[in-house]
Parts: structure tokens; sequence; C-alpha cells
């Protein structure tokens, strides 16, 4: 209790400094960037300018909200389970092998939608177990060093899921990270740890220069973690920008030059059976601009989610169901209109992990 108590406070105060930061970043944003916003604030200070304290702070937690979501986004890969006890041999993996995280936000499972939260850390407070246990801070750093390569959170902070704890997974609840690696304390002193997945160095020519989402592609997470928060309000490129590296969203417009847009623009997506179409398709022939990913090709076969965002009401038009488009040689070759989840192996699998549909190497998508 007392560590939800902790948990909670901090969440709590976190909330009112961003209130805070909403109204007062307005009166600065033509004078710096956050980027720059330590430089800028000693730059007046030496110019003898009165700045109140929390403005500063204000500006100082822009920049750390900011870093602390990059530092969790990215699509996390198992690596190996680890039990601090000499009893604790062979510790069976997690059920998630794999976290995607965007914006803090997550999936664990079709009925959890859960928010890490940065959290002041405290050996005392993380690990009261270990403590009453008789384990010191020393000891416990020097086994997760020793196992993971990774520190105890050394920063000051770590992370603990909110979210409807009655189905979460408790096993994901508090994680930190050390570089690329996020290591999670499952609970009795048995850790998980996790490796980031790196970006290809080269790109893949399929693509024409644009830079491909992860795989699994998961459209619940994009549903209720991306598009959701973006809405059709401000600059939607710049709020889709905010789900990479997950999703690296583009939008197809007219004047595009890239082939890929130009098919997912002018496709007609009626003709391939997509739900709600008829006010849609074609896209650019009704003023329309599709958001849609790219995914690494499968031998020369590129796989794109198209996904409708483009009406400003329920009552402005149906929206058009997310679609899966499979092009080869530079041709639309099949139509997908399914919300499946496509994985590593390109199966594209129901919310169960049930396999519904395999993608060939003829481009086609086969239902199993």
């Amino acid at each position: 209790m007392a560590s939800r108590f902790a948990s909670l406070t901090a969440s709590r105060r976190l909330n009112e400094l961003e209130i805070a930061e909403q109204g007062l970043l307005h009166g600065f944003v033509l004078l710096t960037r956050f980027t720059h916003a330590h430089s800028y604030t000693r730059r007046l200070l030496k110019m003898n300018r009165s700045i109140p304290i929390i403005a500063l702070s204000a500006i100082s937690l822009f920049a750390i909200s900011s870093s602390t979501a990059a530092e969790l986004a990215g699509t996390w890969k198992f690596e190996r389970a680890r039990g601090f006890y000499s009893h604790q041999k062979n510790i069976a993996p997690p059920d998630q092998k794999t976290i995607q995280l965007v914006n803090n936000r997550t999936n664990f499972g079709p009925r959890c939608l859960g928010t890490y939260t940065r959290t002041k850390y405290s050996y005392h407070m993380l690990f009261q177990m270990a403590m009453k246990g008789g384990v010191d801070e020393r000891e416990l750093g020097s086994f997760t060093k020793k196992e993971f390569g990774v520190s105890l959170p050394a920063k000051g902070f770590y992370y603990r899921l909110e979210g409807p704890t009655d189905v979460c997974r408790e096993q994901f609840e508090d994680v930190w990270v050390d570089g690329d690696r996020l290591l999670v304390a499952a609970g009795a002193e048995i850790f998980y740890s996790f490796v980031r997945t790196a970006d290809p160095k080269v790109p893949f020519p399929e693509l024409a220069g644009l830079t491909a989402s992860h795989l699994p592609y998961d459209t619940d997470i994009f549903a209720n973690h991306c598009a959701a928060q973006v809405g059709l309000a401000g600059e939607l490129q710049r709020e889709l920008d905010k789900c990479s590296p997950v999703f690296n969203s583009y939008i197809a417009k007219k004047e595009s030059t890239n082939y890929i847009a130009q098919l997912v623009g002018n496709h007609d997506y009626r003709r391939g059976g997509a739900s709600f179409a008829d006010h849609y398709s074609t896209p650019f022939s009704h003023n329309q601009h599709p958001v849609f990913h790219v995914l690494p090709p499968l031998k020369g076969i590129v796989v794109v989610r198209v996904n409708d965002l483009g009406a400003k009401t329920k009552e402005d038009r149906e929206v058009m169901g997310g679609v899966y488009l499979s092009i080869k040689s530079g041709k639309i070759v099949d139509q997908l209109n399914e919300r499946c989840n496509l994985t590593e192996k390109y199966t594209c699998v129901d919310e169960d992990n049930n396999p519904q549909f395999q993608l060939l190497e003829t481009g086609k998508f086969k239902r199993l």
C-alpha cells in the first residue's frame, strides 16, 4: 500500500506541474524550443531578468517528460529471466515476449491498456520484500549488474504501470531502462531483461526512402495509443511523429513523389472489399489523405497498413476500416481487410494470437 500511495502522490504532483507547464510554455514558444531550455534560462539570468521559479520548472519538466517518453519508446524483445536467490533456477520466461511502447503506453492483452508513469526511486519502496529478507541495495545492485549488465535505477527514477490492475499483468508493473536494456522487477526478486530492437542501418530499397515501422504490427496499440491521441486537432504529422519509432507514420498526399504514397492515395479500396469505403475511395479523388505505415519487406514484397483518420466527426462520414496492402514490383497485389496483427513471420493473428492469414512470397494473403 505504501508503494502505491507513493506512486499516486508522485503522479499527482507530476500532473500538477504538467498543467502549469501548458500555460507557461505558450509564453516562451517564440523565444526557445525545449531543447535549448537550459541555455536559454542561463542567458536570461545573465541579463538580470526576473524569471518565476515555476516557469523554469515547467520548461525543465517539459524537457524531462519528452526525454523519458523517448527513453521507453520502441520495441523491446525478451532476453533472459533470472532470480536472485540460489533456489530460483530455470525461471520461466513471461508470456509477453515483446513489449511495444508508444508515449509510455502499451497493451498487455486486449483488456489492458497500460501507461508507465515516471516514479521516484527508493530502494525500500521498490524492493520492500528484498529488504525485509535482509537483501541490501548493494547486493541486489551487484546481482543485476552481473546478470544483466544493468544497474539499479541510477537516474533516480523508474516506471510504474498504471491501468486496470485487476486485468493488467502485475509481473510488468515496475520497470527501468539502462541504455538499450529494459529491466522488469517481476516480484519475489525475479527479473526479466528486454533488449531494444534496433532499426536497420541500411534502408530497404523497396521502400523508396521511407522508414519501416516495427514488426509485430499491433493494430490495437496504434488505435488506442496513437490514433486515439492524435484526434483531428492540431498538426496531424507532428502528432503522429510522437508514435515513432514503433509507428513511423506517413500521410499520402497528391503532390507526393513517393510511389508508395501514390499507390495508397489512388487505390480503389471498395474493389478490395474494405468496409465503409464508399465516400473514401479513391482517397485522392475524395480529397482524403490516408495515414500509412510501411513494414519491413518480405523478399521484395512491401506490406503497407492504411488507416483512415480523415473524418472530422462521426457524422461527417463512416470511417473506412484499416487495411493491409501488399505491393510487388511497384503494383498492388492484394488487400487484407482485417484488424489482425502482423507478426515477424508475416502471419496475421487475432487478439488471442490465433493465426488468421499468412503472407505468401507471391504477395497474396492466404487464409489459414
